[in-house]
């Protein structure tokens, strides 16, 4: 009997004749059985496994997106209105021709 190796090195392959045949057996460590594949239930286990993580995601992104992208906006806006003066902003555009003319009400 011949000791050679399997192709991961790690598991040994016995090598042996038979006649004017050769035979390979693999020790019986390397040999496992295969797991039985999923007969039932397929479907809801692949919805369950991706609506988790459909709905995980989401909330992460709406948390991301409140504080990347919301909490600035607002700032903004108010650090805008702070100083901002419509009635200034009126009569500017009025001067400068931008809107038509209004009749003034008293």
């Amino acid at each position: 009997m011949i000791l050679c190796f399997s192709y991961n090195f790690y598991k040994p392959i016995d090598v042996g004749v038979s006649g004017s045949r050769v035979v390979l057996a693999m020790s019986s460590s390397a040999v496992q059985k295969l797991a039985k594949p999923q007969l039932r239930g397929l479907f809801r286990s692949y919805l369950q496994k991706h609506l988790t993580i459909a709905i995980v995601s989401g909330i992460a992104g709406s948390i991301v997106w409140k504080f990347l992208v919301m909490d600035p906006r607002k700032k903004a806006y108010a650090e805008f209105y702070k100083t901002y003066d419509a009635d200034a902003e009126y009569k500017r555009m009025k001067e400068a021709d931008v809107l038509p003319p209004f009749p003034e009400i008293d």
